[in-house]
């Protein structure tokens, strides 16, 4: 028999939800190897130990508490960031936005007039590189 299978009926045994094809199975093994008696009674012994552990819980009012001391340690702080911090980000970033585009505007122009006509136009804007006679020389093509 299979340990993985073994160990699968021992659990499906202790928790008590074998099926009746499973539960034959089960007499069987248990009785062409008696050694499993340990094992499942170590099983037995571990499940009662658990069961009978008593779950640690909170006091009821636990977490009024923590909302309550969370509110307060709010109110002594102070926001991270004041409204007025806020509101002159938010007019600054559509200036700051604008400026952006018209600079990346002009490095595109300078690149467009600055490249040869045989440069691809796409290349001019961005500013790449052309595969001139010089480089295509030196990888060998």
């Amino acid at each position: 028999m299979h340990e993985n299978r073994t160990q699968y009926l021992i659990e499906r045994y202790l928790d008590a939800v074998l099926t009746p094809e499973e539960h034959s199975e089960f007499d069987d093994l248990r009785a062409s190897h008696p050694a499993l008696e340990q094992q499942i009674s170590d099983g037995k012994a571990l499940r009662n130990l658990l069961q009978s552990a008593k779950p640690d819980s909170f006091n009821p009012f636990f977490q009024s508490r923590v909302m309550r001391r969370i509110n307060q340690e709010h109110e002594s702080t102070g926001a991270l960031f004041s409204q007025q911090l806020a509101d002159a980000i938010s007019q600054l970033f559509p200036r700051v936005a604008a400026l952006s585009l018209a600079m990346a505007g002009l490095l595109m122009i300078s690149n467009f007039i600055a490249a040869t006509n045989e440069t691809p136009l796409i290349d001019a804007l961005l500013g790449l590189p052309t595969d001139s006679p010089e480089v295509m020389m030196v990888y060998g093509e």
